[in-house]
């Protein structure tokens, strides 16, 4: 992707980048100016990085390729969402077989003790 020239300026990555240049040359006379230390400007350089790296971040997993992975992934996961829904109907059939052949066995017993007991 070529861009021109005048649109790289207004990029976010420009503009972070800008800042935290900015920060950097300024910071020994902005330390005697402002009275701030140096762990409070660090988080202030860490903060613009990351915020930076989010906005890049963002514009990776917005893009095409990204968007067809995701369709990709969604549709192995469909996939195997109906493998496991059919395998659960053939247990879950097997399984009333089984409960169908315990009621009978059961039916057969209660008969037989109750003939017994007459």
């Amino acid at each position: 992707m070529v861009m021109k020239e005048e649109s790289l300026y207004k990029t976010p990555l420009f503009i972070y980048s800008n800042i935290i240049l900015f920060l950097n040359l300024k910071y020994e006379r902005d330390i005697k100016m402002f009275n701030f230390n140096q762990n409070n400007l660090k988080n202030a350089n860490l903060f613009a990085a990351g915020l930076a790296l989010g906005t890049v971040g963002l514009k990776i997993l917005t893009s095409k390729d990204a968007k067809k992975v995701y369709a990709g992934i969604v549709a192995a996961g469909l996939r195997a969402k109906e493998t496991v829904l059919e395998t659960a109907e053939k247990v879950q059939a097997s399984a009333s077989d089984v409960l169908a052949e315990a009621q009978e066995i059961n039916e057969a017993r209660n008969e037989e003790i109750f003939e017994e007991n007459k």
